[in-house]
């Protein structure tokens, strides 16, 4: 049986981040011979962002959505953040969904007979949906096309059909994302992914500063620390992603 985690830390110790330069990364177009300062301009991998891109302390690497690499070695990001500027690498932010009916059940976990979205898991596990209760639930886990689970049991009334309906909220930073200019808002919101592809390779952090990694699909690392290891690092957040 496939197992997945889905796992989410909250930055309710870092009331206000500021922004730094934008960069982009998109390995459908883009190049890690440009110099990744815009969206037409973007480099091809997040490890060369990280490790080649010359960031500096509250810089964002934007990564579209539906990229995908395979590392050939560990990711060794080379540069630091600080608690009040921290390197992150975000998945470009996606909108709010639209879900026209569903079934919620008083007290359960489980919501099905979703119509109006398809739903998948790389696209909406580990989002927050705003419930027809009007209360913010975290999605767990996708289990079929027409059906998920939410972290917290459903407190409102039990609703079926279009009084169940309801919305997969945007994503936090999507009211201060950067102009879209290359259709980047256009994309399906799958999610950026680094697939170690069972290589014992992975992101290896030491001795650096408060890296934040938003909306990111890390799998198939063998190494013995898993995906991402962080060695005598500051802080290293894990927001939003799929493992």
């Amino acid at each position: 049986m496939r197992r997945f985690l889905s796992l989410v830390f909250l930055l309710c110790l870092i009331p206000s981040i500021a922004f730094g330069a934008n960069y982009y990364v998109d390995s459908a177009t883009g190049s890690n011979g440009d110099n990744g300062t815009t969206q037409a301009l973007a480099w091809a991998t997040i490890e060369y962002a990280l490790e080649s891109g010359g960031l500096t302390a509250g810089d964002y690497v934007w990564v579209r959505r539906n990229h995908s690499e395979i590392p050939v070695s560990d990711i060794l990001p080379a540069y630091d953040g600080t608690a009040q500027l921290p390197l992150t690498v975000a998945c470009y932010p996606r909108s709010y969904r639209a879900i026209t009916q569903a079934d919620w059940t008083n007290g359960g976990t489980t919501v099905d007979n979703v119509v109006g979205l398809t739903l998948a898991r790389s696209d909406h596990q580990a989002r927050m949906i705003t419930g027809p209760d009007s209360r913010k639930y975290f999605i767990s886990r996708i289990v079929d096309a027409n059906t998920f689970m939410i972290l917290t049991p459903y407190k409102g009334t039990t609703v079926t059909g279009v009084n169940g309906a309801c919305s997969i909220d945007a994503d936090d930073l999507y009211s201060s994302r950067p102009a879209d200019v290359d259709g980047w808002d256009s994309d399906d919101d799958t999610l950026p992914l680094i697939d170690f592809n069972s290589q014992a390779y992975n992101v290896y952090l030491a001795v650096d500063y408060v890296h934040r990694f938003i909306g990111i699909e890390f799998k198939n690392s063998a190494d013995t620390f898993g995906p991402i290891q962080a060695s005598e690092s500051y802080a290293v957040l894990v927001i939003n992603c799929l493992f």
